[in-house]
């Protein structure tokens, strides 16, 4: 957690957040030391992100496999209610540290996909409204995909699953429900400073279903009056045997070990910790740095998921 607060600090140090600069901090109390943060943002207001994903996998303290992933994220305010906020959220210009140009490909699916996205100032009732669009772009990218890789089987049934998870409107929010879910985490609530909050919480199940339960804690450890901005740390563990089970029907349904699976008695235990942070400019509730990093362990592999949301500019016109 020390490392997740020193690169909060270090961008709260570093990173101008433009054309707010004037504006009052009235999320901010100083009287008491709290902070609320709901969205307060403009009609046509746009900002541009950097993100930031990198995947480790290893076993027996060796790395496996090691993925990086960078693309900006840009959002803007389209229509602005009394209940809520309808935001453009396209990903744009994709690197990716991989030499197979096929898997490219795949990871880049969605790149200059406009989702509508609808939510309130809470961060609260996320909802892709323009599915069926992004569900026929998708599918019409892979179609394209097939017919150039139609001698390849394996390739194939990847695109053919790619095809089945736009085919609905929960799967199509499940695409961009990681960056929104990070981005908005700490919207809706007020928080006093160096108080801890401890809370059970429901996650989204990345297999489908019922959400998962989860052990969180949050805490505002840092404020800054004089730029209007704070930061919010966060931990949180999911039900290790809740984890466990969605994971081996998963792969039970699909049958994509070798073999046999287990008897579940002797399937490992799967367990995630997920931690991080984000700096939020109090007045207008815009993230300006987020940082998120899951580690998965199941006896024999620990996978770590770690993505960096950062401010890059205000592309307000």
């Amino acid at each position: 957690m020390k490392g997740v607060n020193h690169i909060l600090l270090k961008k709260l140090s570093t990173i101008v957040f433009l054309a707010i600069a004037v504006f009052s901090f009235g999320q901010i109390d100083k009287t008491d030391t709290t902070a609320v943060v709901i969205a307060h943002w403009k009609m046509n207001e746009a900002q541009m992100f950097r993100v930031t994903e990198t995947t480790n996998t290893t076993e027996s303290e060796k790395v496996i496999s090691s993925k990086s992933i960078f693309y900006d994220l840009s959002i803007k305010v389209i229509d602005s209610t009394q209940i809520g906020y309808l935001l453009e959220w396209k990903r744009q210009n994709y690197e990716i540290t991989s030499e197979d140009d096929f898997a490219k490909s795949l990871l880049k699916m969605t790149e200059d996909i406009p989702f509508w996205i609808t939510t309130d100032e809470f961060g609260s009732s996320l909802q892709v409204l323009n599915w069926e669009d992004v569900s026929n772009e998708i599918k019409s990218r892979a179609e394209k995909l097939k017919e150039a890789n139609k001698d390849f089987p394996e390739r194939l049934k990847k695109l053919n699953k790619t095809i089945r998870q736009a085919s609905t409107k929960a799967s199509v929010e499940m695409i961009m429900i990681p960056d929104a879910l990070q981005f908005l985490a700490f919207h809706g609530a007020k928080y006093k400073f160096d108080e801890r909050i401890d809370l059970q919480v429901k996650v989204p199940n990345n297999f489908g279903g019922d959400p998962l339960d989860a052990n969180s804690t949050m805490i505002m450890d840092q404020i800054n009056f004089t730029q209007g901005t704070f930061i919010i740390r966060s931990s949180q563990r999911i039900n290790p045997h809740q984890l466990t089970a969605v994971t081996y029907d998963y792969l039970s349904s699909l049958n994509i070990v070798e073999g046999e699976l287990p008897p579940f008695e002797k399937f490992p235990k799967i367990t995630k910790l997920i931690w991080g942070g984000s700096e939020i400019h109090g007045n207008s509730g815009w993230p300006i740095y987020s940082i998120e990093t899951k580690q998965t362990n199941n006896d024999i592999l620990v996978t770590v998921e770690e993505r960096s949301i950062e401010l890059v500019r205000d592309t307000e016109k």
